[in-house]
């Protein structure tokens, strides 16, 4: 979902230029990655926002969104790494330059510098944001969730009906040059849920599958809800450290009825939980 904010102070800037902005030639163009990793039910996770070949007039204004699902992922922060070389505040009167909002499973981000010091600037390569947060209990092993640059709609201006709809990496220039908005090759990220390897595809044969109470109600309180699916996904992560309470719990657990509990089950939970596929 796309949000519209009216943006203040020094990014200010780069929203009034944008109208004047020309998209430029394919030579002047630059590398947006956002990195992979991997990361289980309940446990952190770092990725970062890599920038590289950015054109010899640098990098002074950005202004875009990284797109996620908070259902898997929970976004806690977001920060600026080494490639925004200092902090435009300490030029006197200058605002922070920096500027992000996390909601509606989208990242915000604004980095727009009220100054024209080219020592400020980005410029070759390197880590422009590192992105932290916590893959959710429920999550199913083997799900890539991933982390997809977008563009955000923004209104210029607190009166302006107009609004911004591009992924911008530019250069704002001083007063008398043409700004100028680079042409971004953008490669999208994950982050993959693990798990134990033989948690999804292994039978275990000493498990004692009893008589079914409640198909789905893997904590055998009556109920079918998020909470069975917590308490499979544990236990799929670890068998010997989250083993289910008794027979009629690991019956109810086998949703498919083959006498396996993979990540299957889970999710044939999670769609009964959401009315998708009710359970039999």
């Amino acid at each position: 979902m796309r949000a519209k904010k009216i943006i203040a102070g020094a990014c200010a800037s780069l929203m009034l230029a944008v109208s004047a902005i020309p998209t430029v030639t394919a030579a002047e163009s630059v590398k947006v990655t956002l990195g992979n990793t991997t990361a289980a039910p309940g446990e952190t996770f770092t990725v970062k926002m890599e920038l590289s070949d950015i054109p010899a007039a640098g990098i002074n204004g950005c202004d875009f969104g990284i797109k996620y699902d908070s259902s898997v992922l929970t976004i806690s922060d977001v920060a600026l790494g080494d490639l925004a070389k200092g902090d435009s505040t300490d030029v006197e009167g200058m605002p922070d330059p920096f500027q992000c909002n996390i909601e509606d499973d989208l990242v915000c981000v604004i980095y727009g510098l009220g100054t024209t010091n080219t020592d400020y600037y980005m410029t070759g390569s390197g880590t422009f944001l590192t992105i932290s947060g916590t893959v959710s209990e429920t999550a199913v092993s083997g799900t890539k969730s991933d982390l997809e640059v977008v563009a955000v709609d923004r209104t210029t201006t607190p009166t302006s009906t107009s609004v911004n709809e591009d992924i911008i990496f530019g250069y704002l220039g001083s007063d008398d040059e043409t700004p100028v908005m680079y042409d971004p090759t953008i490669t999208n990220g994950y982050v993959e849920v693990t798990g134990d390897d033989t948690s999804d595809s292994t039978e275990d044969t000493s498990i004692n599958f009893g008589e079914v109470s409640k198909l789905g109600d893997v904590n055998v309180d009556g109920l079918v809800n998020s909470t069975d699916v917590v308490v499979l996904n544990k236990y799929l992560i670890s068998a010997s450290r989250y083993a289910l309470s008794n027979a009629t719990a690991y019956a109810n657990a086998d949703c498919d009825k083959d006498n396996t509990l993979t990540s299957k089950d889970s999710m044939a939970i999670v769609n009964h939980v959401v009315e998708i596929a009710l359970l039999d």
